[in-house]
């Protein structure tokens, strides 16, 4: 997850994930500009090959807050077997609609696509060199 999570041009200095229901999980991302965000949080369902929902809980301590983080987040992504491939549908749930709203004005669309291209990426250099 370290070689892909994140934007464009950032580090992964700590990664640790655990797996499991009810295990924590922890990603600081460290963008070019020096800025670290930490995001962290809880695994609530993990149904191998099928289903991965987790809780965000929003570092208080992140600038763009200004003193006010948004409330937890849920996030799902589920896998579809179909051939050769494997459809992700990746779900986020906010806890509320300015919550929403707010986040999205941060870039957090933007910021979700450009770690899935960085995941592709890698999904098809691995492909290649495995041919």
């Amino acid at each position: 997850m370290a070689q892909w999570w994140g934007v464009k041009g950032c580090t992964i200095p700590h990664c640790v994930l655990d797996v499991r229901v009810g295990g924590r999980w922890r990603v600081d991302m460290l963008t070019a500009s020096g800025a670290l965000y930490r995001n962290q949080g809880s695994y609530l369902e993990v149904v191998e090959n099928v289903r991965l929902s987790y809780r965000d809980e929003p570092d208080p301590e992140i600038r763009e807050w200004a003193g006010n983080p948004p409330g937890q987040s849920r996030h799902t992504v589920t896998f579809t077997p179909d051939g050769t491939r494997t459809h992700v549908h990746f779900e986020v749930t906010l806890a509320s609609a300015a919550d929403r709203e707010r986040l999205l004005a941060l870039g957090m669309r933007g910021g979700w696509m450009q770690s899935f291209d960085r995941l592709e990426h890698l999904i098809d250099r691995d492909a290649n060199h495995a041919r």
